[in-house]
């Protein structure tokens, strides 16, 4: 949580505590004590946060307050690089996978192609509010199935479009290739394997 963020969290609080300090003033009337309940005021705001942070981040309006999109799920699209073979040859675009975990405070990324695993190590959500942009940012590093145990690492930047259902943007890799990378979320299930994705994008 960033000082922005932290910042909008107090002043919601403190706007939360008079609100219900006013509700059971008007509710207790003259039984009304202020040290009886401040801990009951304490206990809402208490509770609000928790519920908040756990689901209420996700709920259509309550998402308004911090305006943090929901990526979890699948995305599904395809990644194009600048690399060339052993005959200067560039290779076709692949089939790209990412699956998002994700809750109010941190977020997890890993990648799928059919030959190599990605996970995110070092992740951002940038929500500028003030141009509306969302940006996702993430250095991954890359477990490749082969026997030469070899490993990608590297960064990728991604900006959320079309309604947040689009994700676009570049990679970058320790080996000084680089490529572009576009994708469309598919659906709210964390699959878990290259196959399993793409069987079940055969099967719908």
């Amino acid at each position: 949580m960033d000082i922005q963020m932290l910042n909008k969290t107090m002043k919601i609080s403190a706007y939360l505590t008079i609100f219900i300090f006013l509700v059971f003033y008007f509710v207790e009337g003259n039984e009304f004590n202020f040290m009886h309940t401040s801990g009951k005021v304490v206990t809402c705001v208490t509770v609000f946060w928790l519920v908040f942070f756990n689901i209420g981040w996700k709920i259509k309006w309550l998402d308004k307050i911090f305006n943090i999109p929901n990526l979890n799920g699948t995305w599904i699209g395809t990644l194009e690089s600048d690399w060339k073979n052993e005959d200067g040859n560039s290779v076709q675009p692949l089939e790209f996978y990412i699956v998002i975990k994700q809750k109010f405070i941190n977020i997890n990324i890993k990648t799928f192609t059919e030959s190599y695993v990605g996970k995110s190590y070092i992740e951002k959500l940038d929500c500028n509010e003030r141009s509306d942009e969302i940006n996702l940012v993430y250095l991954y590093c890359s477990d490749i199935n082969s026997e030469e145990e070899d490993k990608r690492q590297g960064a990728t930047e991604l900006r959320l479009l079309q309604g947040q259902t689009c994700l676009k943007g570049k990679y970058w890799t320790r080996n000084k290739t680089c490529g572009t990378i576009s994708l469309q979320f598919y659906n709210k299930k964390h699959l878990t394997t290259f196959e399993e994705i793409k069987n079940q994008i055969r099967v719908d």
